[in-house]
C-alpha cells in the first residue's frame, strides 16, 4: 500500500502530546511535565524565601520569588521545546512517501530513504486523527488519517496494520 503524507508543525505538536499521554498510560506513570514545572517553581520560591536578607518569610518575598521562578522556568521550557522541534526540511516535516509491503515499511523523503521491518514496530497508536507507528519508545511515524481519501482506504490501512503487527495496534 502506497501512502503519501505531508507532516506539518501542528501534526508534530499533536504527536508529541499524544505520545506523552500514550506512554504515560502505558508505563502507568503519573508524573508529567506540568508536575515538574510546579515542583521546580515551588523549590525556587522556597529558595528565594530562605535566601532573603533576614531569613524570614513574608508575602512580598514569596510572591516575587514565585513569579521570578515561574518566569525563569517558562523561559527554559520554551527554549528546550525549540531545541527539540524538528528542522523544517528534516526527517519529520515535509512530504513523505510510505510504502507498506509484506516485508515492512519503506520511507522515502526528498533527503533520505529508510526501511523498517515489521518486527521492529513496537506499537501502533490509533488516535482520533492519526496513526502513530512507534519504532522506538520515543519515535513514531506519523500518518494523518486525512491522508486517506475514503473510509474504504482508511479501513484497508487498519487491516494492513492488524495483519502485519497483530496485537500491537492500540486504539485511543
Amino acid at each position: 500500500m502506497h501512502v503519501d503524507v505531508l507532516i506539518n508543525n501542528k501534526d508534530f505538536n499533536k504527536y508529541t502530546a499524544s505520545a506523552i499521554k500514550f506512554w504515560t498510560k502505558k508505563k502507568k506513570r503519573k508524573f508529567n511535565q506540568t508536575d515538574l514545572i510546579l515542583y521546580a517553581a515551588l523549590f525556587i520560591v522556597l529558595l528565594f524565601s530562605l535566601l532573603s536578607n533576614d531569613l524570614s518569610l513574608n508575602w512580598f518575598d514569596f510572591l516575587s520569588g514565585f513569579a521570578a521562578g515561574t518566569i525563569l522556568l517558562l523561559m527554559v521550557f520554551n527554549e528546550q521545546k525549540k531545541i527539540l522541534e524538528p528542522k523544517e526540511n528534516g526527517f519529520v516535516f515535509g512530504p513523505t512517501v510510505y510504502e507498506f509491503t509484506d516485508e515492512g515499511i519503506s520511507i522515502k523523503k526528498d533527503n533520505s530513504e529508510s526501511f523498517t521491518r515489521w518486527d521492529t514496530v513496537e506499537n501502533v497508536f490509533n488516535a482520533k486523527e492519526y496513526f502513530y507507528i512507534f519504532v522506538d519508545h520515543n519515535l513514531a511515524y506519523i500518518i494523518p488519517k486525512r491522508t486517506f481519501l475514503s473510509q474504504e482506504k482508511l479501513n484497508e490501512f487498519q487491516s494492513l496494520l492488524n495483519q502485519f503487527i497483530p496485537g500491537k495496534v492500540l486504539n485511543k
